[in-house]
């Protein structure tokens, strides 16, 4: 069962949340119609991983206003280049709290394993480093053959 008022699964005999102290005496009809929907934490990384750009997890962990500033800032980002930075951490503060479950959500909750979830976070850090170090470098280059060329 778990708490109708934090969401936090409650195991054992007791008539009260571990967590937050709320009873859970003679809620079982309201606790079974109050439970927290639940993602797997590999869907959610997979998404933000391949979709982040375009917020889809954000739409699937219910944080629609999120995503739709990714969308919002990807558009941007494709006409002007630097809001693509921004939105890369972005993706990637989101990618480490998908890892570490605790995306700022209310209505769901991420189960499962987080291997998928920690790998997936490591692999964006190091393409994205890789990313940003090509792109300095690009904009390094293009200056240095400028200077020559006057």
């Amino acid at each position: 069962m778990f708490c109708p008022k934090c969401g936090k699964e409650h195991v054992g005999e007791g008539d009260f949340c571990a967590y937050c102290g709320s009873s859970l005496t003679g809620t079982n009809s309201v606790s079974q119609s109050n439970e927290v929907a639940t993602v797997e934490t590999t869907h959610a990384a997979l998404f933000a991983f391949f979709l982040g750009y375009f917020g889809i997890h954000d739409f699937l962990l219910e944080r629609p206003g999120r995503g739709i500033s990714k969308i919002i800032l990807g558009l941007v980002g494709a006409l002007t280049f630097f809001p693509i930075f921004a939105l890369m951490i972005w993706i990637m503060v989101d990618l480490y709290h998908i890892w570490k479950q605790t995306y700022p959500t209310t209505n769901k909750r991420l189960v499962g394993s987080t291997n998928s979830a920690k790998m997936l976070f490591i692999l964006y850090l190091v393409i994205g480093i890789f990313g940003m170090l090509c792109t300095i470098a690009a904009i390094a280059l293009f200056f240095a053959i400028g200077s020559q060329l006057e």
